[in-house]
């Protein structure tokens, strides 16, 4: 039989638990069905009303819209000078923000507006 050392640093007050791994993997699963925060469930439900024609946007794909980063229903503008990073408009509650770089631009981040 083999034998575990665990050391006590990485047990808490006793919070240490043993299950098999089939048991692990499920609850992993169920813990990703309840991480579903409110910004995917606005991403999730504006990605529906393009599926049913109720948004209709300026760009066909991501590569149209890297052409004509500039247009006018982004309102794209300098979010943190210091850094080099841009802020531009997804709808009325969702921003993008992105680094220029020398041969395009670097996605940072999608987020909620905070209002």
């Amino acid at each position: 039989m083999a034998t575990i050392t665990i050391p006590k640093k990485l047990i808490k007050e006793s919070d240490l638990v043993i299950i098999p791994r089939k048991e692990y993997e499920g609850f992993l699963r169920i813990a990703k069905k309840r991480i579903y925060t409110e910004l995917d469930r606005d991403l999730d439900k504006a990605i529906a009303e393009v599926k049913h024609g109720k948004i209709i946007g300026p760009f066909d794909n991501a590569k149209d819209l890297m052409k004509n980063i500039r247009h006018a229903s982004l309102r794209v503008k300098k979010y943190d000078e210091e850094r080099g990073i841009w802020q531009a408009r997804v709808d009325r509650n969702i921003r993008f923000y992105f680094c220029v770089e020398s041969d395009g631009y670097r996605l940072l981040d999608i987020k909620k507006h905070p209002k």
